[in-house]
């Protein structure tokens, strides 16, 4: 008997990869089993190509699983996106891909690594009306809105003040689907795009202020700050966000950003 979880649960942790950083993708899943081995919620890689699981992590439950984005999807992503791969912007499909199956999905970025216990409980949060909770962006954290206004956001006129990183993202795919937030953010992406932060700035300027915020230790990114802010804080998903990163490493740079 394996750890692989029913196919009735209505709760998704979700990858969405390609081949290149599949392993990446696969280490920070294997993790999140490790910390949650009594988990109620399934594991997912998507991709838009099938990607070939390890039978070992198979066994513990991580499934691969092809998405089937609309035609022309790739004419919403390029050009102008710094030549980001379509399988990049799948994350903003989850909800109309997988809410059928899923009431709640917790989106990762591969780049990610698990520390909390507690996923099953984030999965579960109330998040009131809004269709998905997210943790504000490291520039938020280290200047106020007036000093360092955001880019997207300023070459618009827009005065949304929160912005959000969508390196991890807790969705309600009822509430998503239900607010038409993939056909808004498409209409967004028409009358506003290309955006310099590309699908994090379609995401805020969908969105704007209407997101519930999350606490940063579910997206921590001051990971060189980490061994300091222990006392203060447990990261619960910490996120590489910058170079080097851990596959990456300098020893000129020791410290994972």
């Amino acid at each position: 008997m394996n750890d692989a979880c029913s196919p009735s649960l209505r709760k998704a942790l979700v990858y969405c990869t390609d081949a290149a950083m599949l392993p990446f993708a696969l280490f920070s899943a294997h993790a999140a089993i490790a910390c949650n081995p009594g988990r109620d919620f399934d594991v997912l890689i998507c991709s838009d190509v099938p990607l070939t699981i390890p039978a070992p992590l198979a066994a513990l439950g991580i499934e691969s699983r092809v998405l089937s984005l609309p035609e022309g999807f790739s004419e919403h992503t390029t050009p102008g996106y710094r030549n980001l791969p379509a399988v990049a912007f799948m994350r903003l499909w989850l909800a109309s891909a997988l809410g059928g199956a899923y009431d709640r999905i917790l989106y990762l970025d591969a780049d990610t690594k698990v520390l909390s216990r507690a996923l099953d409980r984030l999965l579960s949060l109330d998040i009131g009306p809004h269709p998905i909770a997210a943790v504000r962006d490291v520039i938020q954290w280290r200047h106020s809105t007036t000093d360092k206004p955001i880019y997207d956001f300023a070459e618009r006129g827009i005065t949304a003040t929160r912005y959000l990183n969508s390196g991890v993202l807790l969705i309600d795919t009822r509430t998503f689907n239900e607010q038409q937030c993939l056909e808004r953010m498409l209409h967004t992406h028409a009358m506003l795009g290309p955006f310099f932060y590309h699908d994090q700035s379609l995401l805020n300027l969908t969105l704007q202020d209407q997101w519930a915020e999350l606490s940063p230790v579910w997206n921590w990114h001051g990971i060189d700050l980490y061994p300091f802010l222990r006392k203060y804080a447990d990261p619960e998903v910490l996120h590489f966000t910058a170079k080097p990163r851990p596959w990456e490493f300098s020893a000129n740079s020791p410290l994972y950003f």
